[in-house]
């Protein structure tokens, strides 16, 4: 007796590998050598990366306010004439005494510590760690779409492959009926419209194969284009399955709210205008500096050439047209704007979660009733076999029933292979997807 397609046990058998890892020996590809070439190419992660390291170094930058400066100069003054005293002495005449040479070289160094600026300084800095933290969350965020839409990008080429088999059964089916009628038709077991119907069946499965071809080239095009490859690279990928999350709906929703990267993003911006609003209040008051040097200039005309100092200085900006109370205010308001939409993002994720998790509710349900109707099919075409060894059908049921098998077939896979989405859709609204993808992929 002929083998079954792809019956219900070997089909669960050849699924039953979780994420992805699977027929790597055949030479197809997992979900998990998806994501790390992914990862490793993908010029928008690149870019978030480059930009997170930028925020770094404004910190770094920011926080070196805190530190001694020491400035240096040296130079040789060349100038027109010998700068001089004039004296009058009524009786005696005019009389000139130089105080600095015409031409001299010089040298001088100082160095520069804050001591107290009300704030601004320490505002200033923890701004910036802020914005950088921040920007490492962003990153982390692109990161987590990117795995999202290269799952997606998976699964679509799994289902347009699987569509594609069943397109090219049922032209096969249609190809059988319309030469059998034809041949009824010839020996007027058949009517001529009967026979036109047949070949108008072939055209259109011939349609619909082209459809599917079509779209599963489509899908293999997006799926090259998200890795970062030649968008004609030929694609075979392994067959996936993803375990059931043990966690409630409530805990999801939690974990999101607390662990979403781009809801700490938001949160730390929140903060950074806030530390930033009161550096410009700090701003307007007066600032106390130490400051100590050396300067020297050749000069034959005074003793001695070089002089050291010491100071305590106090800065203050008294007037300055309102510029700081007004920068404080925009940052102020900055900080109320982002903190509506890190209000407005915590209910966008508790619906987003809620949403995830009846998608996945009804793709498990969906997958239950594909699995059952390929178990009927199954009994189905069994039947039809054995009918066609006993010499009782026509080859086109015996062909027919293997289309039926392969329309089952393909909607058990598109089903499971939702479900698998759904499962990890649910981890990315959740904020679980990208620690799961770096421990499987071995990263930390």
């Amino acid at each position: 007796m002929p083998a079954r397609p792809l019956a219900p046990l070997s089909a669960l058998l050849a699924i039953a590998l979780c994420w992805g890892v699977g027929l790597e020996c055949l030479g197809a590809e997992s979900l998990v050598s998806a994501w790390s070439e992914a990862i490793a190419k993908n010029q928008s992660l690149e870019a978030s990366h480059y930009s997170a390291e930028a925020a770094r170094h404004e910190a770094l930058a920011a926080a070196a306010e805190r530190a001694t400066t020491l400035s240096t100069r040296q130079g040789y003054t060349a100038r027109s004439d010998t700068p001089s005293f004039v004296s009058t002495f009524p009786g005696f005449g005019t009389f000139r005494q130089p105080f600095a040479q015409q031409n001299a070289a010089g040298f001088s160094a100082h160095a520069s510590k804050p001591l107290w600026n009300a704030g601004r300084i320490n505002s200033t800095v923890r701004a910036a760690e802020l914005r950088s933290f921040a920007s490492v969350e962003s990153s982390e965020w692109t990161e987590s779409q990117l795995l999202m839409a290269v799952a997606e990008a998976y699964v679509a080429v799994l289902q347009t492959t699987q569509t594609l088999r069943a397109a090219d059964r049922l032209l096969e089916v249609a190809r059988v009926r319309a030469h059998e009628t034809t041949q009824q038709a010839q020996q007027q077991q058949a009517t001529q419209q009967q026979a036109q119907a047949a070949r108008v069946s072939v055209a259109h499965a011939e349609r619909d194969l082209l459809k599917a071809q079509s779209a599963h080239n489509q899908a293999a095009a997006n799926y090259n284009l998200v890795l970062g490859r030649r968008l004609d690279c030929h694609v075979e990928l392994s067959e996936l399955a993803i375990p059931l999350m043990p966690h409630c709906l409530d805990y999801l929703t939690k974990t999101a709210k607390q662990t979403r990267p781009d809801v700490n993003e938001l949160h730390q911006r929140v903060d950074a205008s806030l530390h930033e609003s009161s550096a410009w209040l700090a701003a307007r008051y007066p600032e106390l500096r130490v400051e100590v040097g050396f300067d020297y200039e050749e000069n034959r005309y005074q003793s001695p050439e070089g002089v050291a100092l010491a100071g305590l200085y106090l800065d203050w900006q008294a007037l300055d047209g309102g510029k700081k109370h007004q920068s404080a205010l925009a940052s102020t308001a900055r900080a109320a704007a982002l903190r509506a939409q890190y209000r407005y993002l915590l209910e966008q994720i508790a619906i987003e979660v809620h949403q995830a998790w009846n998608l996945r509710s009804e793709a498990l349900a969906e997958e239950n009733a594909a699995r059952e109707s390929l178990d009927y099919t199954g009994v189905r075409h069994d039947q039809a076999l054995r009918r066609q060894e006993q010499g009782v059908t026509l080859a086109s049921e015996a062909t027919a029933a293997h289309a039926e098998m392969a329309e089952a077939e393909a909607r058990f896979v598109i089903a499971q292979t939702e479900r698998a989405l759904s499962q990890l859709r649910l981890r990315f609204v959740s904020g679980l997807l990208r620690d799961e993808c770096r421990r499987l992929c071995g990263r930390q």
